[in-house]
């Protein structure tokens, strides 16, 4: 019994094209136009031309008509799918060339042994349910917690599996094959193209629908910790630039005011904590500036071949008169040509903080204790303080711009705990670790740990 396929056909290239123009109007009228959809469309445009080429198989020769068209068909297919599962515009590389291989592959077998129907028809089928499968297992696999990737997944698992048991019965019959002869494998393929013409479009249109949706959110909460972030940094310069840029207000007040009535040593006095107090000013506006390029990206990261216990001789030179006016110990267990892999400035920050970080917490005459040593692939310096050590509450938060230690500092030195949280975020740019051990009145431990290699 034969059936008029040109009706099929018909309605192919109508669903088709109704399609092409939804998509088209879409791309055109949204505002973000990405490759996915331009790539739907052009799948759709090479489904059109390779239907419409089956459909003129009585006009036009058959190697156009059949064997070029399903060629194109599968290369549609190629198109169609990978727009799909790309709809976040990440690229699927290795999706995209196994994709690439399955046309390459396809192509000249169509031409080699696509001399009968029934060839033409298994080696089509073939291939198009190895793309729609490998496509529906990628889409799951990537689905972003949205749930229409489930649906259109599910969608090309049943076309796929359709196709490929439309194969496998048509590989195994015993009469020759004629596409346009009922068979029930045909006729379940045909009401499985239907549903999916009717529905991968629409469910398409509805994964960009969420993914849109999905992308405000995340933009949102984006804006709302970026909002949160720029509350507590503001929060942190009304708290802690306030008390030592009064204190330097006063001081310079006292020394214009009572030159001539201070002693030379209060005079000493007075400068050194104009000093101090300006040093510790200025730390913290580095801290922030430098917090706040990590966080805008404006932070560049430039990793060279670095020697760790220099920079450690370099910084402690930095502090070595807050060093001696706490009269603290300093024991350096640093291991000779200790280099690392990384950036430079951002790792002298993490150990300027870290070193400065220690001389505030720990009494005078205490002991701080610095290493460095190299292991396989890694570096790891540690910076030991004593005595006032870290509450276990304030320790589990430590390295969040929302919490605000309450540990009081030596000598009532001021300390805002953003060089901490700077420290954090400068090493994982570098996808390290950073750990610190502490217990109440024996002190704290910090422990980075950073590549050695490229």
């Amino acid at each position: 019994m034969n059936i008029d396929y040109r009706s099929i056909i018909f309605y192919f290239v109508g669903s088709i094209f109704i399609a092409l123009l939804l998509f088209v109007f879409y791309y055109f009228t949204s505002k973000r136009k990405n490759w996915p959809i331009f790539t739907y469309i052009v799948a759709k445009i090479l489904q059109l031309i390779s239907v419409t080429g089956i459909g003129l198989r009585d006009i036009i020769p058959d190697y156009l008509s059949i064997q070029v068209s399903l060629v194109i068909l599968v290369a549609s297919y190629i198109f169609e799918i990978y727009s799909i599962i790309s709809y976040d515009g990440n690229y699927r590389k290795k999706v995209l060339n196994f994709f690439i291989v399955v046309f390459f592959v396809t192509t000249p077998v169509f031409f080699i042994l696509g001399t009968t129907a029934a060839n033409r028809a298994i080696i089509s089928a073939m291939a198009a349910a190895t793309i729609f499968i490998v496509g529906a297992i990628d889409l799951i696999n990537f689905r972003n917690k949205l749930k229409f990737p489930i649906l259109i997944a599910s969608i090309f698992l049943l076309f796929g599996g359709i196709q490929f048991l439309r194969g496998v019965v048509i590989l195994n019959m015993d009469a020759a094959y004629e596409l346009y002869e009922i068979k029930p494998i045909d006729n379940i393929f045909y009401i499985t193209a239907f549903i999916y013409l009717s529905l991968s479009s629409v469910g398409f249109l509805l994964l960009l629908k969420e993914r849109d949706e999905q992308y405000i959110i995340d933009q949102n909460k984006v804006l709302k910790e970026t909002t949160e972030t720029k509350n507590k940094l503001f929060s942190i310069i009304a708290h802690d630039l306030k008390s030592p840029i009064g204190a330097l207000t006063s001081l310079a007040q006292i020394l214009l005011e009572q030159h001539n009535e201070l002693t030379p040593k209060q005079r000493e006095e007075v400068i050194t904590n104009i000093t101090k107090s300006s040093f510790g000013t200025f730390e913290l506006l580095k801290n922030l500036l430098e917090w706040t390029q990590s966080e805008t990206g404006e932070l560049a990261i430039k990793k060279e071949k670095i020697q760790i216990d220099e920079m450690i001789h370099e910084n402690v030179n930095l502090f070595m008169s807050s060093l001696k006016n706490k009269r603290l110990n300093l024991v350096r267990h640093l291991e000779d040509n200790c280099f690392a892999y990384a950036d430079r400035n951002m790792i002298n920050t993490v150990i300027r903080n870290l070193l400065s970080n220690a001389i505030k917490f720990t009494e005078e005459s205490g002991t701080i204790k610095i290493y460095a040593e190299s292991a396989k692939n890694t570096v790891s310096i540690i910076i030991k303080d004593s005595v006032i050590g870290i509450g276990s509450e304030i320790l589990k938060s430590i390295f969040n711009l929302e919490s605000r230690p309450n540990t009081r500092v030596t000598n009532n030195e001021s300390g805002s705990g953003l060089g901490l949280k700077l420290c954090k975020r400068l090493i994982d740019i570098h996808n390290g670790l950073i750990e610190v051990d502490s217990y109440p009145g024996k002190g704290t431990s910090f422990k980075v740990v950073i590549p050695s290699i490229k």
